[in-house]
C-alpha cells in the first residue's frame, strides 16, 4: 500500500489512488476482525484462568478438560 499510495503522489495516476482506496477497504475490514477476535480471546483467556484458579468450580474445570478430550481427538476443530 505504501508503494502504490507513493506511486500515486509521485504520478498522480488515479489507477493507483483507486487501488490504495481498494485495499485500504480489504485491510480496515481485516483490522476490525482481528480486534474483534482478540476480544473474544481475551475474555476466553480470562475466563480460563479464573476457571482454573477457584477451587470450587469442578464443573468448570470437568468441561475444560472434557473440551480438550474432544479438541485432541478433532471431535470440533
Amino acid at each position: 500500500m505504501v508503494l502504490m499510495e507513493g506511486m500515486y503522489l509521485r504520478t498522480r495516476n488515479q489507477f493507483f489512488e483507486e487501488m490504495t482506496r481498494f485495499f485500504t477497504r480489504i485491510f480496515a475490514l481485516i483490522f476490525g476482525v482481528g480486534v474483534g477476535e482478540g476480544l473474544n480471546a481475551r475474555a476466553e483467556i480470562t475466563d480460563f484462568w479464573a476457571m482454573i484458579f477457584n477451587p470450587s468450580s469442578i464443573e468448570r474445570k470437568l468441561q475444560f478438560w472434557i473440551g480438550a478430550f474432544l479438541y485432541r481427538r478433532q471431535v470440533y476443530p
